[in-house]
Formats: structure tokens, C-alpha cells, sequence
């Protein structure tokens, strides 16, 4: 199963689900955070408008499915 850019940038940076549930705030949680990841959740506007504050432009992106061999894991923290 391919991950999703939100499950790689996760793993990337060493967070459990709570943990990046904690550090994205109110709406989240971590079983709210593996729906995503398994894409068996759609954020709600309100958790969409925080992950465009937390991952930028590439927040619509961010439940996609990656080939994790093909994409670079992210290097900068944007907490």
C-alpha cells in the first residue's frame, strides 16, 4: 500500500498520529489522523484550512497517495 503525503511527512519527522494530532490542534485526532492516512477520512473545512497553515500550498495534496521510492521526505519543520 503507497503512503500518503501526511503519513510520509509524519514518518519523516518521527511523530506518532497523536503526536501530530497534538502539534495540528483542535479537530484533530489520532484516530482522525490514520482516516486520513488510509483515506477513509476527508478533513473537515476547518481541519483543511490547518493543514494549508501547517503544510502550505501542498495541503490539497497531502491525502494523496506517493510512491514513498519517488518523492523526497520533507526536511524543513513548519510548526
Amino acid at each position: 500500500m503507497k503512503l500518503t503525503r501526511l503519513e510520509q511527512y509524519r514518518r519523516a519527522h518521527g511523530l506518532s498520529q497523536a503526536a501530530l494530532a497534538e502539534r495540528l490542534g483542535h479537530g484533530f485526532t489520532a484516530s482522525a489522523i490514520s482516516l486520513m492516512e488510509g483515506q477513509r477520512l476527508k478533513p473537515s473545512l476547518r481541519q483543511q484550512e490547518r493543514l494549508r497553515e501547517v503544510f502550505g500550498d501542498q495541503a490539497e495534496a497531502i491525502l494523496m497517495p506517493v510512491d514513498p521510492a519517488q518523492v523526497a521526505a520533507p526536511t524543513e519543520d513548519r510548526s
